[in-house]
């Protein structure tokens, strides 16, 4: 998770540089299947960040073929959401619905499911699609609530101000992501600070 906790942090380059050394060390220990795909998904994530989309499809790929060759289903799972991110970064944006659709066809995890939806919004989001953007994260900002996955909540909730701007409740939506900015702030979380900041931009 450390790949992962540094991207909130907003040191890229140095989750990515932890992010390989353990999966280098994985590929050793074959039985351990976690430790091979999560780093991989922590690059994916920072890939989304500094627009590296090859970066993001490759480790896409590494874990889909990974999950097919093992029967795991996590790896399929986070594989489809890294390569959604490789096809956000270069704007083909049926193909990374199609990823995100992948992952809410097959995967039984809740964390995956929730997490694809709440990228899948805010893809939509970002090129008008505002009542499926809606309804993608109300789900997982209801789930993630439930749930008790604080990441899933925050982010669902940041892009939902977004779109309750958009349409029309601009109260609303400018004071949540305001609230949700001022919290990233302090709790030094940046890059949960310029999404929202973006996002408040963009709405």
């Amino acid at each position: 998770w450390l790949a992962w906790d540094f991207w909130e942090l907003g040191f890229l380059e140095k989750g990515i540089t932890y992010a390989e050394k353990v999966h280098g060390i994985a590929k050793s220990i074959d039985s351990d299947r976690y430790l091979y795909f999560k780093p991989l998904g922590g690059i994916g994530l920072i890939s989304l960040m500094t627009g590296d989309s090859k970066r993001a499809l490759s480790v896409g790929k590494k874990m889909l073929d990974y999950g097919h060759r093992h029967s795991y289903a996590p790896s399929i799972a986070l594989g489809h959401i890294c390569t959604a991110f490789g096809h956000q970064i270069s704007g083909d944006m049926p193909s990374t619905f199609e990823s995100y659709q992948q992952v809410i066809d097959i995967s039984a995890d809740p964390i995956y499911l929730e997490f694809a939806r709440c990228f899948w919004g805010y893809g939509c989001l970002l090129i008008g699609q505002i009542q499926e953007a809606e309804e993608l994260l109300k789900t997982a900002f209801t789930h993630g609530t439930k749930l008790g996955w604080g990441g899933i909540r925050i982010y669902s909730k940041g892009f939902l101000g977004a779109v309750d701007i958009i349409k029309g409740r601009v109260e609303r939506g400018v004071d949540s992501l305001e609230k949700e900015i001022m919290d990233a702030k302090q709790r030094e979380r940046p890059i949960v600070y310029l999404l929202f900041e973006f996002s408040l931009g963009f709405a």
